[in-house]
């Protein structure tokens, strides 16, 4: 489940062009969190400026999985067909950042 849904993709030309042979440079960072987490505090926060989220997310394992590092290409990538791509699961969500404001730099 993307944390929030882009109504056009941002740079989407050029991360299509990336993920066409079926490749992504980098996996999916996900941050899983609980059902009541994602109603309380996750939609208060999105909601407004994507009205598509549902109430309820999928769950995984009794969690709820949101992809918060590559949301474009999440959304792209679904878009184009796909049905994998590599993820990993990050739980502490300051490590999140940090690895965002790492490829920020570059």
């Amino acid at each position: 489940m993307p944390a929030s849904i882009y109504e056009e993709v941002p740079d989407a030309d050029i991360l299509k062009e990336e993920l066409k042979d079926g490749a992504m440079d980098r996996p999916l960072i996900l941050w899983p969190m609980t059902q009541r987490y994602w109603k309380d505090v996750h939609l208060r926060y999105y909601r407004r400026g994507n009205p598509d989220l549902p109430e309820v997310a999928p769950e995984k394992d009794g969690e709820v999985l949101v992809v918060w590092k590559g949301r474009q290409r999440y959304q792209l990538a679904r878009e184009m067909g796909f049905t994998h791509v590599d993820c990993v699961i990050e739980k502490e969500q300051h490590k999140i950042v940090a690895i965002a404001q790492q490829e920020k730099k570059k």
